[in-house]
């Protein structure tokens, strides 16, 4: 599977929201020959591994539609990612 970044993404970002695990970020960034935690040019198309890093954080990614923008200007928002369920559901 592909994925596109959106502004202000990193690998690192684009790794958190497909797999839930910044480790697929690594796998990313060597396959594509790129910096993980370098700001990407928005539209960029990666090549998302099929590995499974962290089933839990994956499925919980893809549920809650997780885009963390890391890269990009801080905001209250932008800063925090994870919603009140998270914090129940992994504390």
């Amino acid at each position: 599977m592909d994925v596109m970044t959106l502004p202000g993404q990193t690998l690192w970002d684009v790794a958190v929201s497909m797999k839930g695990s910044w480790e697929a970020g690594i796998d990313m960034a060597r396959s594509a020959g790129v910096s993980m935690t370098g700001p990407q040019k928005a539209g960029a198309v990666y090549s998302v591994p099929q590995k499974t890093y962290d089933r839990t954080m994956e499925r919980y990614a893809l549920t809650h539609r997780l885009e963390p923008a890391t890269a990009g200007e801080m905001s209250p928002l932008s800063i925090r990612i994870f919603t009140s369920a998270f914090s129940a559901e992994f504390s």
